[in-house]
Order: C-alpha cells, then sequence, then structure tokens
C-alpha cells in the first residue's frame, strides 16, 4: 500500500533519526540499524489504520538517513499468558469433548489431556504450554518404535523475552525415543507451518482448523482399531 496516501499516525524518520543520534551520541560506528516493534492488536491498528483490514500484515519501510541505511518494523504482538488464555476458552472445550466421544467409541485404548506449561531453565524467559490429547493403544507395550501412542498437541513456545511466541500444531505418532524422555514425531496432520509466529488471525485459524484435526486423529485410530 502506498504510505503517502495511507501514512501511519507516527513519523517513522522522525523516530529513526532519534535512534541514530543515540548511536552517534554513544560513539557507535553503525552500518545499518534495524527497529522491529511489537504493539497490541488494538494499538496496531490505532497507530496504523491502513492495516486494520489485513491482519497479517506488518508495518515494514526502509530508508536511509544520513547515509545510514534504516529499517522500522512494527508487527502485531499477542503476550503470552493471553494466548494460554484464549486456548484455554477456545479450544481446551473442544478437546473435552473429543476426550469424551473418543473415550466411548474406543474403550479399549487410553486417553489423556495435556493442559500444562513446562519451564526451560536454560532460557531467560523460560516459556512452553502444551494443549492437546495423547491416545494409548496398549498400555502394555512399551516399545519406542512401534506406533503406540497418538497424539494431537498444540505447542507454544517462547525462549526469550523479546521473541514472538511460536506455535506449532500436529497430529502425529510418538515413534522415537531420541533422549531421555524426548520422542520423535511422525506427523499425519499440520493444520499451520511450522513454528507459526501465533497473532489473532493464527488462532482463528488454528480454530477453523479444529474439525479436521479430530477427523484426521480418528482416522488414524481407525486403522489401528
Amino acid at each position: 500500500m502506498n504510505e503517502q496516501t495511507h501514512p501511519p499516525k507516527f513519523d517513522k524518520d522522525a523516530v529513526l533519526r532519534d535512534i541514530l543520534a543515540v548511536m552517534q551520541k554513544h560513539g557507535l560506528p553503525v552500518q545499518s540499524v534495524a527497529l522491529n516493534i511489537s504493539m497490541s492488536d488494538e494499538d496496531f491498528d490505532e497507530q496504523i489504520p491502513y492495516l486494520q483490514t489485513y491482519k497479517a500484515g506488518h508495518y515494514h519501510k526502509p530508508t536511509v538517513i544520513d547515509d545510514v541505511p534504516m529499517l522500522f518494523r512494527a508487527q502485531r504482538r499477542m503476550p503470552f499468558d493471553t494466548i494460554i488464555q484464549w486456548l484455554r476458552e477456545h479450544i481446551r472445550p473442544v478437546i473435552d469433548n473429543a476426550v469424551s466421544g473418543f473415550e466411548k467409541m474406543y474403550p479399549a485404548y487410553t486417553f489423556v489431556l495435556t493442559d500444562i506449561i513446562h519451564t526451560r531453565p536454560e532460557s531467560d524467559d523460560p516459556r512452553q504450554y502444551v494443549l492437546g490429547l495423547q491416545c494409548t493403544l496398549d498400555e502394555s507395550n512399551d516399545d519406542p518404535v512401534r506406533y503406540n501412542v497418538l497424539d494431537f498437541s498444540i505447542v507454544v513456545n517462547q525462549m526469550y523475552i523479546t521473541d514472538y511466541p511460536k506455535m506449532n500444531v500436529f497430529v502425529g505418532w510418538l515413534v522415537d525415543k531420541e533422549s531421555g524422555d524426548d520422542w520423535g514425531i511422525d506427523v499425519v496432520y499440520q493444520p499451520v507451518p511450522w513454528e507459526r509466529e501465533v497473532a489473532p488471525h493464527v488462532l482463528r485459524q488454528l480454530e477453523q482448523s479444529l474439525p479436521e484435526c479430530m477427523r484426521q486423529f480418528k482416522l488414524e485410530l481407525d486403522k489401528n482399531n
């Protein structure tokens, strides 16, 4: 879109010029400068109104100031806790209902719902949230190679404070112990791209894909029933 016709409410060149002045004040011999900021959905729409209807859009504007190439980049961002709350309110009830239905259809199998926040001590801001459903076909079988555990998982990761939360969603089989209690996954269905940055429109896409996720889960169970 044409920035001259649809300018944001702030002056990006003025912001970048101030940033460059700070760099120069501290004697930093920069060759280029990139400023990447995040805003809530509401603030993004307020500051950059011409992107209100383009929810997947980033505001990405390069320029040159005092012979220094500079970039101003802004995008929408949901806080990690807000993502968890949304998933628990909109996705968890669907999974709860699926567990009840699957338990009636497949009484010989064991179904377990997962809703947990993991800590990751190696990270500055360790955050991982897992919401999902696992089915174990044969409790007496502990062979890690045989397809015995079917998994539907929504995994949200944020490795560092400034990282955008990223999400993986899949239906797949646990197939092989890689190290300790970590398992490999043979993915059979993946409704959103791997390591997708979480935004409101991505969550809506996830919500719309749930019926197909449950259908794929059931198809895999039927193959082994």
